[in-house]
């Protein structure tokens, strides 16, 4: 006689079918990607300030870092402000990379991926630059390599194939 209550991987619903490793970056990625988009979104206003306000900020600025004493406030913000767009542009593809990702779509790894990488690749020109410590690079680029290499551990789940 045959077990008829036996449900078979095919018959689960797809929620259930996600790996609790999966579930787990995605939702740290959201949440991630949320802070980021709130941090950059109002990094962004600093490209609406008026010459006025900039000028009124610029000598709180200057108290906390004086080795910008040789930098123009209006450029200096210009470049904040552009950094915080770019950042809000990569983070929305990043976002969107997880959300296929939590779908189980493969090319939103890819897509997760090369965002991730190119947030890298934007810099703000400051004087000193070569001062500064890489420690913070140094943890960002690895915390995303981490992210990245243990996405790539559950693409035997995903089930879209890339094309």
């Amino acid at each position: 006689m045959e077990n008829n209550n036996e449900i078979t991987l095919d018959q689960l619903p797809e929620e259930t079918k996600r790996p609790d490793m999966l579930k787990v970056l995605c939702i740290l990625t959201f949440v991630a990607c949320g802070l980021e988009l709130l941090a950059f979104g109002f990094g962004t206003l600093l490209l609406a300030m008026s010459q006025e306000t900039i000028m009124k900020v610029w000598e709180n600025v200057l108290e906390t870092n004086p080795q910008l004493a040789d930098t123009d406030p209006l450029v200096f913000f210009h470049q904040v402000g552009m950094y915080c767009l770019y950042a809000v542009i990569v983070t929305i593809f990043s976002l969107l990379g997880a959300i296929m990702m939590w779908r189980m779509d493969k090319i939103g790894l890819i897509i997760y991926t090369v965002a991730e990488l190119a947030m890298h690749f934007f810099t703000i020109e400051m004087p000193q630059q070569s001062d500064r410590s890489m420690g913070g690079l140094i943890i960002g680029v690895g915390l995303d390599l981490i992210f990245i290499i243990l996405y790539f551990t559950q693409i035997k789940y995903f089930k879209k194939k890339l094309a």
